[in-house]
């Protein structure tokens, strides 16, 4: 632990102790941060050593060949083969660790979900749905900040706004008065970077944290916290990424004002997949769940092309991740993200280091058609013998077919190109850069990908034989 993480926690601990107590609050932070640095040190060892002992076996040299150089799937998708394992991102999705809990130590229990956690292969960042202290207190902030910076210091830290990170107890506000919403919005603010509501981009994937407070504390959806997700929403789409939206609460939860809305936003864009915990437990069915747009649904207006269309979303519930919470045993999960569009989510039993379930998804992904339709003066369809030539720009960057974002291609009237295999959400915009001689020039046109496939018609018209006659007579005058 570097001399200033532990300056920091000396004085977060001081925070809530009395002047008189000072000394003996520095004393206790750095033996306590002193113990669980040398404890984290004594299990990576002991850890590295139990490796080793398995890669002795001919199983565990297979099973390390394979994890060094790709990723054999164990259970394949349906229709494709292996997914390439090194251009993955794997994201572990905690809840309710309640950090601070008085009488029931689960400091142990965190420290083992977030040892877990350090072990998952291409871990790019630890997301907690809420919920990381039981009463908001600057100490047990203190304590996940210290347990995510000695053990999972390279990852990123993310973490959504529970109603127990702000006080919002009345048995604990009733004994200590230093525990109010103030405190522990402030105290909340400080570790997730000075913000309540996140943004964090990533190469496959977009991660945005959801939900605020009332100064009563209870949880509470503002129309600009709905339009604040609108635009990262359709900005992660734009990119071609999957959307990982974090909320303390269940998307249809009655705690939520305003959720009938919240499903509208999220219905209004594609490959978004919502976390929650705030349960504690979920029930299997609720666990990994497709949740259908209704024939009767909320709408929201959002921006972008082409943005009355509606899909469906996934809902990720995520149980208490310490014994006393859930129900004694430890969970979390880790759902990883793969360039091709593969998305896995994993659901562990810490206790046990077992793996409880598994679902594996698919980032939806359709086909744009550009038709070049010719027609003749008189509207019926005619082809050209020379071709059109266009400008091709998709707002990922990516490359489809064979051309890649910013590129040309040439089709004759009457003729269509296809690009296939774009991620849903992404805007492609065809602009006219050549026109063949007789011919109208195309205006530009643009369409949002879909869950299927969506055309764009470059109209053009041919000129009539009097008028290219006209046009002759006018040059060689």
């Amino acid at each position: 632990m570097s001399h200033s993480k532990a300056r920091l926690y000396e004085k977060r601990f001081n925070a809530q102790s009395h002047p008189l107590c000072a000394a003996v609050g520095r004393l206790a932070a750095w033996l306590y941060a002193l113990c669980a640095t040398a404890g984290y040190l004594v299990r990576s060892v002991v850890s590295r050593l139990a490796q080793i002992a398995t890669a002795i076996t001919l199983s565990g040299v297979i099973a390390a060949a394979c994890t060094a150089s790709v990723f054999i799937a164990a259970q394949m998708l349906p229709g494709q083969a292996e997914v390439a394992f090194a251009k993955t991102e794997t994201f572990a999705l905690l809840a309710d660790t309640h950090l601070g809990l008085p009488g029931n130590p689960v400091y142990n229990d965190v420290e083992k979900v977030l040892l877990w956690a350090a072990k998952q292969p291409k871990l790019c960042a630890v997301c907690d749905a809420g919920d990381v202290t039981d009463r908001g207190d600057a100490v047990a902030f203190s304590e996940w900040e210290f347990l995510c910076d000695s053990i999972t210091g390279k990852a990123a830290r993310i973490q959504a706004l529970g109603d127990h990170d702000t006080g919002k107890n009345g048995e604990y506000l009733s004994v200590d008065r230093t525990l109010t919403v103030a405190n522990g919005l402030r105290h909340f603010k400080e570790v997730n970077g000075g913000t309540v509501m996140s943004f964090r981009t990533f190469s496959n994937a977009n991660v945005i944290t959801f939900g605020g407070v009332r100064a009563s504390g209870s949880p509470v959806v503002t129309e600009s916290m709905l339009a604040q997700l609108n635009r990262r929403l359709l900005k992660t789409v734009r990119q071609g990424k999957i959307a990982i939206v974090i909320c303390h609460y269940p998307y249809n939860s009655a705690v939520l004002n305003m959720h009938a809305r919240l499903m509208g936003v999220l219905r209004s864009f594609p490959n978004v997949i919502y976390v929650s915990g705030h349960r504690h437990r979920y029930a299997a069915s609720q666990q990994c769940q497709i949740v259908q747009p209704p024939y009767s649904k909320t709408r929201y207006s959002r921006t972008g092309a082409d943005c009355s269309h509606v899909y469906p979303f996934v809902s990720v519930g995520v149980d208490a991740c310490s014994t006393y919470r859930g129900g004694g045993t430890i969970h979390a999960d880790s759902l990883s993200v793969f360039d091709s569009g593969a998305i896995r989510l994993k659901k562990w039993n810490v206790s046990t280091n077992r793996m409880d379930a598994t679902w594996l998804l698919r980032q939806t992904r359709s086909s744009v058609s550009v038709h070049c339709a010719g027609r003749s003066s008189s509207g019926a369809s005619k082809t050209s013998t020379s071709a059109f030539r266009f400008k091709v720009t998709f707002s990922d960057g990516g490359t489809y077919s064979g051309v890649k974002s910013g590129s040309t291609f040439s089709l004759k009237a009457g003729a269509r190109k296809q690009f296939t295999n774009i991620p849903a959400g992404v805007l492609v915009k065809v602009e006219t850069v050549k026109v063949p001689r007789g011919w109208s020039r195309p205006p530009a046109r643009a369409v949002e990908v879909a869950d299927s496939m969506r055309t764009l018609t470059m109209q053009t018209t041919a000129a009539s034989s009097k008028q290219k006659a006209d046009g002759l007579l006018k040059a060689t005058r």
